[in-house]
């Protein structure tokens, strides 16, 4: 299906949707409003990130994984080598994400719930308290460095939203709904969409390409392609009848980076709201069309970073689905008749960029029906200026993974010689814990965890596989009876109170028993 088949009936139900009074939402503290209503007092994206920055919507996470990307950026940013070697050593300390956990739920007072041994969750932490809980912990531990050190760790995190805010108001823009599989090997993109009065397989079709690719996007630029659990919960929030929000710890340029990429997609689908509130049929037919054709950009990233991930998205199952899903909405939507293609849009940025020192306007120039791109596989390699461009990036990359890979063979030696190798962990965990499970369970009156009456759902954990990272950090990937027990896990209708999730219980069990072999070497995750 192509932009101008899929844009007036995208239009069409768009303007259905915001012309029916009885069709209405729940939206941070808006109860039962209608698209117009909400949109009219949150006219911007700020405003509404604004509204989702507040405690009773809002959930914060920490990995080991994402914070170990986050210090690895901000020790980069250090000029002096003395100053710089203290900060290494602080922030690469093999127990700091436990030590800093520890300090927010002791110093702090803050609720902490233990989603994996790897995945800490703060319940009702407004945005802006988990990084001032980071600064906090830093500057208490970091006394001996000058206070301009600290305020440059300041200026570098920040808290970015995962399923980001972006994607929530798109789907709420557009009048989207959608059932999350409660498949036990779902991922975050295994969700189907509708709309009302939309029962066309294509224009469906189209519409589930743009939601995937910008919630893509976030995935691919965040820190958790080896956390993926939180962001399989981040996306059920977002997609949830009432919306929550996820966030991490991030480096505040690569956040903006993030960001940047969606801000002239942001212009049009602000234009889309006003006309479709308007009822301007036009207007409204003419955003869809900007609005899909800008996420030019949106595509090359994530086919670039999709590459740069392959051997992680490969092992989730994710990277095929990747691609085809963004080759697709480049070859199907966005490179239509009358819109310049990616290739070329990037080629005269980018030549634009060197030579004037800012990116070309948008481009009006009608490109003839022989020049469409059938395929996407080369995404940068398209001009001279280009290939020059690429060359020295990837001259960049080599001296950089030459580096990674000596540090991570000394990583990795050192990691297997503190720990049991991998089978006779295995062996450990398959003798023992069901029965740890069980000594974990309330005794059949407890409300707080899941109490013991059969056995079944212990005696149905288990540990598929245990795999290394080259970091050395084991995680072990275990499965449990989702039905009927997945109703208190997150996104299911018995989730509250949260310390009934069976994945903290699994989890905690599985690091009790490895404490004496691995410390805090390990970590489980969901499969």
């Amino acid at each position: 299906m192509s932009i101008a088949q899929f844009s007036p009936i995208l239009r069409q139900r768009i303007l259905d949707v915001y012309g029916d009074g009885s069709n209405k939402i729940d939206l941070a503290n808006f109860r039962g409003k209608t698209r117009k209503q909400i949109f009219k007092e949150l006219p911007d994206t700020k405003s509404l990130r604004k509204k989702f920055e507040a405690s009773d919507f809002h959930t914060s996470s920490l990995t080991i994984d994402g914070m170990s990307a986050l210090n690895k950026r901000i020790i980069e940013t250090m000029e002096e080598s003395n100053v710089k070697q203290i900060v290494a050593n602080f922030l690469n300390n093999q127990n700091f994400f436990y030590d800093f956990v520890g300090y927010i739920e002791n110093e702090k007072r803050a609720k902490v719930s233990e989603y994996g041994v790897s995945d800490i969750r703060l319940e009702n932490v407004p945005q802006d308290t988990l990084k001032n809980y980071f600064i906090d912990y830093i500057s208490t531990n970091l006394k001996q460095v000058p206070k301009a050190v600290i305020d440059n760790i300041r200026e570098n995190v920040q808290s970015g939203h995962l399923a980001g805010i972006f994607f929530l108001k798109l789907k709420v823009a557009l009048g989207v709904t959608a059932k999350v599989s409660t498949d036990v090997e779902a991922t975050y993109r295994d969700f189907t969409v509708s709309m009302p009065g939309l029962d066309d397989p294509k224009a469906l079709q189209a519409l589930d390409s743009v939601l995937k690719a910008v919630l893509d996007a976030d995935y691919l630029t965040s820190n958790l392609i080896t956390e993926s659990q939180v962001f399989i919960d981040a996306t059920k929030y977002a997609l949830g009848e009432s919306p929550r929000l996820i966030t991490e710890l991030q480096f505040t340029a690569d956040n903006k980076a993030a960001g940047d990429l969606l801000q002239q997609t942001g212009k049009y689908l602000n234009n889309l709201i006003q006309a479709a509130s308007k009822g301007e049929m036009g207007s409204t037919e003419q955003a869809v069309k900007k609005l899909i054709q800008s996420l030019q950009p949106v595509v090359d990233v994530i086919l670039q970073k999709a590459e740069e991930l392959k051997a992680p998205l490969q092992q989730q199952g994710l990277y095929d689905k990747i691609v085809k899903n963004a080759n697709f909405l480049a070859n199907s939507l966005i490179n239509a008749p009358g819109s310049v293609t990616i290739k070329d849009g990037i080629g005269q940025s980018i030549a634009s960029i060197i030579k004037n020192g800012k990116a070309v306007k948008e481009s009006k120039t009608q490109v003839k029906p022989k020049a469409i791109i059938t395929k996407h596989k080369e995404v940068i390699n398209i001009s001279k200026v280009a290939k020059d461009f690429k060359l020295a990036v990837d001259e960049i990359k080599k001296s950089v993974k030459k580096t990674k890979i000596s540090k991570t063979v000394a990583v990795k030696t050192a990691a297997v010689r503190a720990a049991s190798d991998i089978m006779s962990l295995q062996k450990i965990l398959d003798g023992s814990l069901v029965e740890q499970v069980k000594r974990n369970m309330g005794n059949g009156n407890r409300r707080d965890v899941l109490n013991l009456r059969t056995g079944r759902f212990a005696e149905s954990v288990k540990v598929e596989r245990l795999s290394e990272s080259r970091q050395g950090m084991i995680t072990a990937f275990y499965s449990y009876m989702k039905n009927p027990y997945a109703t208190f896990s997150a996104g299911g209708r018995q989730e509250l109170p949260r310390s009934r999730d069976p994945k903290l219980l699994i989890s905690k069990s599985i690091r009790e028993l490895m404490q004496q072999q691995v410390a805090n070497r390990m970590r489980a995750v969901l499969v």
